[in-house]
């Protein structure tokens, strides 16, 4: 095997570093992802609806020219393409450092080939993107991304935006929908108003629904009002599936301009009245993931439209978590749903009333009939490092690398206090005590690789909690850091091996971790687009000392949770 060319071997030991199987051993960390492991080599469905099926001829950069000669391509070509073809269960045996270097390879082809191999590279892209559930994709999907940023910064030639803007994203040509997907990722990483333009296109006119809600992705949090009315338009006029994502892009965009202070630059009276009509009749939606991200979304509508509406879903909630006390699969989401109820109630009132929607109906009629109500509000008991836990499904994905058998700096350091490890413990075993009942939990360590207390959540009781507190003291830390093999082991996979992000048995994930791990923002952002938009997690992180580590704050913020620092 020829060495991997040294232009893309940062980028080749970065994935690699922090992509691996699930379940994979002492240095799963630093190698790279095992191409015949089980979980890589299941096979999966082909293309969604509304996509060009796989094995459909794409556009090749000979059917541009006006010749009518169809020339032969070139071996980069060819080899890009029939990788691009390959089911996703055969792709993930190809080396990735052969992978690696046929990408190096391609930016110096000659001219005449040029755009043979970027409509190939961009097939690849496209296929990877579309199966990236399975971790061998996964790598693949990010080395193949990082080749189209660089193609777009000029290496290898120019030309390249223009290609995808005047052929591949033009509604009348014949670019396939892999090429597609990956022209609006390539896009959404340079987005001059050019670039703008073309998404916007795409997002209101594409023919796939898999495409348009791509394009409107790399939208997300780009303070321009057209921008804003585009996800409101998806989130209104959209059926199914589509529509769904597109509420959850308008969230995560309304979040990230509300957080950075750029919400005015880019809301309107008009849409606010729009946002009520799209997203309070899903407050009471039977899929409590519908009704979460509609409680997102109500944040930002007028509050005389949206409190009756509130209180009215605090009480069906409230009903159908009471009657799902037996079944933990059932208790997912119901709490957690209730606090974000009653959130939106606390932003409007200035009241924090809990989740009793009697409490509530109160307070609506005094504030109805002009009095000034009077109630006292519920006093906030931290649970885990000062985090308030406010579900009754959660997850705990706690560091247990070598690093974790420190003392805390600053805290007990030189001194014979508990280690990082020990105080983790401690807190984790006082949360489960104050997690009010009925829930269900589960537990995940981290090293280099994940081990979980147990394969499913399990309801709360003196007996799990002992059960969980003589496990943790039979894994002291030890390894490395891979944070991804720690949520890869929560994520539920059929027989094949293909993730189903949708089954998970929780609704919160509370990761903590001492930052000494080699994950980064890109990583986190790429595990929730992947993973999140069918599971609606919501992750609060904890970091113990060092230099603040991006995967965690970007995990926590992406998805509206706390990102908390020990120190």
């Amino acid at each position: 095997m020829r060495a991997l060319p040294s232009t893309l071997a940062a980028l080749a030991l970065a994935v690699a570093a922090v992509v691996a199987p699930p379940g994979a051993g002492a240095g799963s960390c630093a190698k790279a992802p095992n191409p015949t492991a089980p979980s890589a080599t299941a096979p999966i469905a082909t293309a969604p609806n509304g996509t060009v099926p796989i094995g459909t001829a794409p556009l090749t950069g000979s059917t541009l020219r006006a010749t009518g000669a169809v020339p032969p391509l070139d071996r980069t070509s060819r080899t890009l393409e029939k990788w691009a073809a390959r089911d996703p269960h055969d792709l993930a045996r190809v080396e990735f450092a052969e992978v690696a270097a046929l990408l190096e390879e391609s930016f110096t082809v000659r001219r005449s080939s040029r755009d043979d191999v970027d409509l190939a590279l961009l097939s690849l892209a496209g296929h990877c993107r579309r199966h990236r559930s399975l971790p061998a994709i996964d790598a693949l999907h990010r080395i193949t991304h990082g080749a189209l940023e660089q193609r777009l910064n000029g290496r290898g030639g120019t030309g390249f935006a223009a290609l995808i803007k005047q052929k591949v994203l033009d509604p009348d040509g014949d670019a396939d929908a892999r090429q597609r997907l990956a022209a609006c990722d390539a896009l959404a990483g340079h987005l001059v108003d050019s670039n703008v333009s073309a998404l916007l296109e795409v997002a209101a006119s594409d023919t796939s629904a898999e495409v348009r809600t791509a394009a409107l992705s790399g939208l997300v949090g780009l303070a321009r009002l057209e921008v804003t009315h585009a996800l409101v338009d998806a989130s209104d006029h959209r059926e199914g599936d589509e529509r769904t994502d597109a509420r959850l892009l308008l969230a995560q965009h309304l979040d990230r301009l509300e957080r950075e202070e750029e919400l005015e630059r880019a809301w309107s009276p008009d849409l606010r009245a729009r946002l009520v009509t799209a997203a309070l009749p899903m407050l009471v939606h039977p899929d409590w993931r519908v009704a979460s991200r509609a409680a997102r979304l109500a944040r930002f509508c007028d509050f005389d439209a949206v409190a009756p509406r509130c209180i009215e879903a605090l009480f069906t909630w409230e009903r159908r978590e009471g009657a799902q006390e037996d079944d933990p699969a059932g208790l997912v989401g119901m709490r957690r749903l209730r606090h974000e109820l009653a959130d939106v109630l606390k932003g409007g009132s200035r009241m924090n009333l809990g989740i009793d929607p009697r409490r509530w109906t109160q307070w609506w009629r005094a504030h109805l009939s002009g009095e000034q109500p009077r109630f006292s509000s519920r006093t906030v008991t931290p649970d885990f490092f000062g985090l308030q836990l406010r579900s009754g499904a959660v997850a705990f994905v706690i560091d247990a690398s070598g690093s974790m058998d420190h003392p805390i700096p600053g805290k007990y350091a030189g001194s014979k206090g508990p280690t990082r490890f020990e105080e983790a413990v401690e807190q984790l075993e006082n949360a489960l005590v104050r997690l009010p009942e009925p829930a269900v939990v589960r537990v995940v360590l981290f090293s280099d690789g994940g081990t979980v207390w147990s394969d499913e959540a399990r309801l709360v009781s003196d007996t799990s909690r002992s059960s969980i507190r003589k496990w943790l003291r039979r894994n002291p830390p030890k390894g490395g850091t891979n944070l991804s093999s720690g949520l890869e082991a929560l994520l539920p996979r059929d027989r094949a091996g293909a993730v189903q992000p949708e089954l998970i048995d929780v609704d919160t994930v509370v990761v903590l971790c001492d930052g000494e791990t080699s994950e980064d923002a890109r990583w986190a952002r790429t595990w929730l687009e992947t993973h999140n938009r069918s599971a609606n997690l919501v992750f609060h992180c904890v970091q113990i000392g060092g230099s603040r580590a991006e995967a965690l704050s970007e995990l926590a913020e992406r998805t509206g949770g706390q990102f908390v620092r020990v120190d």
